[in-house]
This record gives structure tokens, sequence and C-alpha cells, in this order.
């Protein structure tokens, strides 16, 4: 089995003059298909040519390959098929969703501005950190022309149990914000501008814009999310002196 590494330039560098440190990268499988697609004679290249030759056959059929077609289908302008091919990706993770949705959008683009309704579900992946939403967040920004400063307290990535708060640039006029966030189960309001225990309302909706939970209750007091999926939701907090919308991550 490959072990799991960091890619670096100079193991990139060395993978162009030495095949078989293509194992080096082997972990990176968007990486190692595109490279291996660009060149397939490095597949051929050495001792170990049954390894990388499995390796890239079993990725050609499964998102990484499939992937890669639809960028090239899109560079091509071809929209029909990217739209074909893009159906068969497997929306296993929140990236790979968010990957799936924004290449229908630019297979769409080829001949159509976006709607109205899908460009409020772009800028729903706009606004989420990358970390969470993957690549297909900076193609959303890049679509809309947005410009989005990303904040995320350095941790350590092997250790997911505890995660610090991540958020996006909010504008000033949001004094209030929710944590923890992430969350797996319960989530506060606070607000230091309003009166602890003041009532407001809060809405949630998914990435496509649907609600999903709606309730009433206190600034600081708990609000049990336990009962949604882990992914991305958009919490617009209101009453009649706040207007706010902020964006949680749940995870388990």
């Amino acid at each position: 089995m490959i072990d799991d590494k960091l890619v670096t330039a100079w193991e990139i560098i060395s993978f162009l003059n030495d095949p078989d440190s293509l194992l080096f990268i082997g972990s990176d499988r968007e990486l190692f298909y595109k490279i291996a697609a660009f060149d397939s004679t490095l597949l051929y290249a050495g001792a170990s040519d049954s390894l990388y030759i499995n390796y890239f056959d079993s990725l050609s059929i499964k998102n990484t390959g499939t992937g890669a077609t639809v960028t090239r289908l899109l560079f091509e302008e071809l929209g029909d098929s990217a739209k074909y091919y893009n159906d068969f990706i497997t929306e296993d993770n929140l990236p790979t969703e968010n990957t799936k949705f924004v290449n229908e959008v630019s297979a769409n683009m080829l001949v159509a501005d976006p709607t109205e309704t899908t460009q409020t579900a772009l800028k729903d992946i706009a606004n989420m950190h990358p970390f969470y939403g993957g690549e297909a967040v900076y193609r959303a920004r890049g679509i809309l022309h947005m410009t989005v400063i990303d904040q995320l307290p350095e941790i350590r990535i092997g250790n997911m149990n505890h995660v610090p708060e991540i958020s996006t640039y909010a504008p000033e006029s949001q004094s209030g914000r929710l944590i923890p966030n992430p969350t797996s189960n319960n989530i506060r309001y606070l607000n230091e501008y309003t009166e602890a225990g003041m009532k407001i309302e809060f809405q949630i909706y998914d990435l496509k814009g649907k609600l999903v939970m709606s309730i009433s209750s206190q600034t600081g007091d708990p609000i049990d999310v336990g009962m949604l999926a882990p992914g991305i939701y958009t919490f617009r907090i209101n009453n009649a002196i706040i207007n706010e919308t902020h964006k949680i991550a749940i995870l388990r």
C-alpha cells in the first residue's frame, strides 16, 4: 500500500527525473492521475509497473478520473459531454458534492448565464472555508468574481477531535457569533451588544437553499442541531434589532 505523504515541489521534480518516485506522490490521487495521464509512458518505466498501472486504472473509473475528464471537456467547451460524465461523479463527501455542482454550473454557463437561484447556491459554496468545501470553493468565487478572506487558526490535521473556530470574512455589521464552529450537537448565539436572554429567531438552510430547521431561542441558550447531517449550513438570525447570516460547519 502506498504510504501517505505530503507532496512537495522537490518530490515532483524528483518524479520527473525518476519514475519510481511516483510512490511519493501516490497518496495525492489527483496529482498522480494528472501526471500519469499526461505521460502514460511513466507508468511503464520501472520495477513497480504493476503497482502504477493498477492504481491508475482504478482511479480512471472513480471520481478522480471522471473529474479529470469533466475538467478537460469543460476546457474544450464541450458542455453536453461534460454534463454527461459529471453525472457519474459520486457525491461521497462535501468537497465532491460542491465540485459536481460547480461542474454543472460551468457547463451550463457555456450557453447561458446562471440563474439567480444558481448564483445563490454558488455564493453558499463560495462563502465556505476551503478546508471543508474543497477546491470548488475557489471555482465558485472565480465565477462570481468574489474576494473572500479565509481565517483558520493553526491546527494539527491529524487530530479532528478538537477543531478551532473557522470563519470567512464577515461584514462589520454582524456583531454576533455562533459558537462552537464547527460543532457536532449544540450551538449558541452570542452578541456582546445585546441583552442576555433576548429572544431571537433562527432559520437554518442547507447548501441547496432548503429550510431545514426553524426555531425560536434566546441569546446564549444552546440550540440542538444534532439531528442535522454533517455539512455546511447557513444560519439566519433575526429579531427587532438583529439581522445576521452565519455559516456553520457540522462535523461528526
